[in-house]
């Protein structure tokens, strides 16, 4: 990841990024990604802990039976993000 970062690429696509670190791995990485995001690139990321979609992003693509089956801007919450999903699929 220490090389994704310094290549400076235009998108950066991380898979569950914080997985296994711990508190201050977690908030070292969150600070992180928003630093690259200042700098005028994009981050792709999957995860499914909420509290990185409200930390990090600000648009929230969700796949079911890996269709998209909606696109939402990211609540301010991480419970908002948890009702959402529990909607099932945009009709």
């Amino acid at each position: 990841m220490i090389c994704a970062f310094a290549l400076s690429a235009p998108l950066l696509i991380l898979d569950e990024p914080v997985d296994f670190l711990d508190f201050t791995g977690t908030e070292f990485l969150y600070d992180s990604i928003l630093s690259y995001a200042d700098q005028d690139h994009s981050v792709f990321m999957s995860s499914h802990i909420a509290e990185s979609f409200v930390r990090c992003c600000d648009s929230m693509y969700v796949l079911q039976n890996g269709e998209l089956s909606r696109q939402r801007q990211v609540p301010n919450r991480a419970e908002d993000i948890v009702h959402l999903l529990e909607q099932g699929p945009a009709t």
